[in-house]
Formats: structure tokens, sequence, C-alpha cells
């Protein structure tokens, strides 16, 4: 059994508790920016590999504010615009410029893994297949 995971006191035992309940820490995400991203963020996160409450967890926490940034940037909120390699390598250096390399490695590999989940598979030239 996964461990429980407790957010603003409530237990969240499922990854659907977590999807359905979670919500950003407002210093990083503010409520009505969250409002406008939180479909997108659920479904990416959803459709990835994220399976047990706390890494469902981590993956929408990163989520989350990646899109929160993209939207700063005047990005349109669509997955094929803003899960890009190359966008997702601009916010680990612009966004999250502060977190240790080790943190960095961790939030790459989880919006990788979101984007490969929400987007259409690409070729080699970047290019949607």
């Amino acid at each position: 059994m996964s461990k429980e995971l407790v957010i603003g006191g409530v237990v969240m035992r499922t990854a659907q508790d977590v999807l359905d309940h979670y919500a950003p820490e407002v210093e990083r995400v503010l409520p009505e920016v969250w409002r406008t991203i939180r479909p997108l963020a659920v479904k990416g996160v959803t459709q990835s590999t994220y399976k047990a409450p706390t890494s469902v967890h981590f993956a929408l926490r990163i989520t989350a504010r990646f899109l929160a940034w993209t939207l700063e940037q005047g990005i349109p909120l669509d997955a094929e615009l803003v899960f890009t390699p190359q966008r997702v390598e601009q916010y680990i250096a612009e966004g999250e410029a502060s977190s240790s390399a080790h943190s960095q490695g961790n939030y790459r590999a989880a919006l990788t893994n979101v984007g490969k989940a929400i987007t259409k598979p690409r070729s080699t030239d970047g290019e949607a297949c």
C-alpha cells in the first residue's frame, strides 16, 4: 500500500484524491491562475505514468508551476505549444534557476513525462508525427 499524503489537513489516499483536491501554494500559483491551468495540468498528470499519490502530487505541483510560468510568458495554454523540450529547458533555466541541480533534474523528468503523455509523438526533428 502506498503511503498516505496529507495536504492542508486532508488525507489523500489515492491518486484521484490528489487530482480532485490539490491546489498549489498561493505563493507559487495564484488561485485564479490555478483555475485557468488546472484542466490541462490534471489531464497531463492523469495521462502520465505517475500513479501513487505522492508521485501524482509531485508531478501536479511542478506541472502547475510550469503552466503558470508559461502563462506569464504569454504562451497559449496548448499542450503542443507548452510541453516542448525547449520550453521545459527554458522553464528549468528561468523558473527554477534557484533550485538545486538535483531538483531541476527531477522537475525536468516530471515535465517530460507529463509532456509525452499529453502531446502527439514527435519525430527526431521535433515535428509532430
